[in-house]
């Protein structure tokens, strides 16, 4: 008896100790290996499950992440997104049909609560979102390589000086995304960021491309 209780202390330290080197482990930013990206983002909390647009709030227009009923990971249209830069940080745009054009916004702050959900605005152009930082983004990750365990980051009126400032979690209330500023609960912040080399069927498809690419899709066109 004794020994087990031994072993089941010694289990619980090793994953506190765990969970206190994710916690104190530096997160760098990947803003720029992100930059014209199609993406998807999968919440550690809750593997397999990925943010989608959607209506959590009858008409109101928001982020989502809806349950896949199971670990598997699966890349659609309506998980794709496409990261734009923006300033130092990121735009976040959807991919999904009939969501072109609609980006991750966040126009005001809670004063009196620690969480607030963000919206999905239509822009055709993001460069007349003012101000800037209301679609401003940043993205930080223990490995920028990797992007298994990733912050996504809002900066409110371009606040970055706070530590642990406006990260991204997913709230038990409609699944919609909130904010907290300390690290309780800190697995509630841990993203995936998959990059993808392509669009999945049915998506609207990258609405930014990079000069690149667009050179040879026109050149696609010409020959067609």
């Amino acid at each position: 008896m004794k020994s087990t209780v031994m072993c089941l202390c010694v289990l619980l330290a090793v994953l506190c100790c765990v969970q206190c080197t994710r916690v104190n482990k530096t997160r760098l930013s990947c803003n720029t290996v992100l930059e014209n990206k199609n993406v998807s983002f999968e919440y550690n909390f809750y593997p397999g499950n990925q943010l989608e647009p959607g209506y959590p709030f009858k008409s109101a227009k928001s982020a989502i992440l809806p349950s896949s009923g199971d670990n598997k990971l699966t890349y659609t249209n309506g998980n794709a997104w496409r990261t734009e830069k923006c300033g130092d940080s990121l735009c976040i745009v959807s991919l999904e049909k009939d969501w072109e054009h609609y980006y991750l916004y966040m126009s005001t702050w809670p004063t009196g609560s620690n969480q607030m959900a963000p919206q999905l605005m239509y822009y055709e152009d993001i460069q007349e979102a003012d101000p800037p930082w209301t679609v401003q983004f940043d993205i930080n990750c223990e490995d920028c390589n990797r992007r298994e365990h990733c912050y996504i980051i809002h900066r409110y009126k371009g606040n970055s000086e706070e530590k642990n400032y406006g990260r991204l979690f997913v709230s038990t209330y409609k699944s919609v995304f909130g904010y907290l500023y300390d690290h309780t609960y800190e697995d509630w912040f841990d993203w995936a960021v998959h990059v993808h080399d392509h669009v999945p069927a049915g998506a609207g498809g990258p609405v930014r491309l990079p000069f690149v690419i667009l050179a040879n899709a026109l050149l696609m066109l010409t020959v067609l």
